[in-house]
């Protein structure tokens, strides 16, 4: 074998992992933020959103490199969609900017996004949101979605901050948890707790998928629920969502 196939055989050999986006859903809305900030909800041309980013690309030009990383990133979480060759930021973005982090229609936009990448949402529904340990995701990347080892670091981290933006939505006196069974969140009254401490009515807010996790857009339902719950209301509560 001369020099040159030996060179292109090992190019056809380069271990490609999957396409994810190339931040974090955090950073991701960082930078819709800017972008919202200067153009609102009108549609621009690629270049013109990318310098609010701080990249210089020439108009008429595919971006390309870290720019268009940056784009399919948004993209992929849902945050910015392509009309007629422009891009324009979506309804999700106003929301997640708008509500107050306690609204439950921006924790829902705020788990649709962080789960619209076809990868992330494929890892949370295998684990059903009861993430493993960083060696165990590991493993699991490199031996079932076929990662390369040089880049399935740098996709835990990013998949990691996801999962935990998402793990702290709502936050305040609201705290989520990652069960077998969907994010469970509990929640006390600051008011009860400053005021009646030995008396302190707890709840539990729990966030269930209504849609498979692996559809494009899973719609998301809350219940809030006073604890403890007796056999009898559970099986009032049952009766009630079947009448629905």
């Amino acid at each position: 074998m001369n020099a040159g196939n030996f060179h292109s055989e090992r190019k056809r050999k380069v271990l490609r992992s999957p396409s994810y986006p190339a931040f974090s859903l955090s950073e991701a809305l960082d930078k819709a933020r800017v972008i919202f900030k200067q153009e609102g909800r009108t549609p621009a041309a690629p270049h013109v959103l990318l310098k609010h980013l701080g990249y210089r690309v020439e108009a008429g030009k595919n971006p390309s490199g870290p720019s268009g990383r940056t784009l399919s990133a948004l993209k992929q979480y849902g945050l910015l969609e392509e009309r007629d060759g422009k891009y324009v930021i979506t309804q999700a973005v106003f929301d997640l900017i708008k509500l107050s982090d306690r609204s439950v229609d921006r924790i829902a936009t705020l788990k649709e996004a962080a789960w619209k990448p076809n990868l992330f949402r494929e890892i949370f529904n295998f684990y059903k949101g009861a993430l493993p340990s960083d060696a165990n995701l590991r493993d699991h990347l490199l031996k079932v979605h076929s990662f390369n080892p040089a880049s399935v670091g740098n996709f835990i981290k990013i998949f990691r901050e996801t999962s935990e933006l998402v793990s702290g939505a709502g936050s305040g006196h609201h705290r989520l948890e990652k069960t077998r069974n969907g994010w469970e969140e509990d929640s006390e009254s600051e008011e009860r707790r400053t005021i009646e401490p030995a008396s302190a009515i707890r709840s539990k807010v729990l966030t269930v998928p209504l849609d498979p996790i692996t559809s494009d857009s899973p719609k998301f339902a809350q219940l809030l629920l006073p604890l403890p719950i007796s056999d009898d209301q559970k099986q009032r509560l049952l009766k009630f969502i079947e009448n629905l």
